[in-house]
């Protein structure tokens, strides 16, 4: 008997079948405006009768030149409004950059997560300042609510 065709991450899997995918959404941002992440280049909009569970998320944050770069607050929601900060929140974190030509510039961190975002809700996220750029990637699956 063949091994059924699994989808997810680390210890989370699903049976692949028609309604059940993973998907990477990716966002990008050097503001303190929220911006909604996107799949295959639109806004991701979790489909009515779906459910996006988040299990891996990795944040790249790159500083500006030898000056100091902190990411305040980075924050990263889910809610029924596209490019907002209210919202349920996924991940709150802040990075801080060392000061001078010594200090890294860039800083990759991942986290393996387990959040459920019901149907109708779009990702947002924000970087805490101009002088910092950050790049998001979250991994999951889509599947019925």
């Amino acid at each position: 008997m063949a091994e059924p065709i699994t989808v997810g991450y680390g210890q989370n899997k699903w049976v692949k079948d028609s309604n059940t995918k993973s998907i990477s959404l990716t966002g990008t941002s050097n503001s303190t405006s929220y911006s909604s992440l996107s799949h295959d280049g639109s806004t991701y909009q979790v489909p009515v009768g779906k459910k996006f569970t988040v299990l891996h998320m990795t944040i790249t944050i790159g500083r500006n030149g030898s000056a100091y770069g902190a990411l305040n607050a980075f924050y990263n929601v889910h809610h029924a409004t596209t490019s907002t900060g209210a919202g349920n929140k996924i991940i709150a974190a802040n990075y801080v950059f060392g000061a001078g030509t010594s200090a890294p510039t860039t800083i990759v961190n991942e986290h393996e997560l387990y959040i459920e975002v019901p149907a109708g809700e779009y990702i947002t996220m924000r970087s805490g300042n101009t002088s910092t750029y950050l790049w998001v990637t979250l991994f999951g699956v889509e599947d019925d609510a």
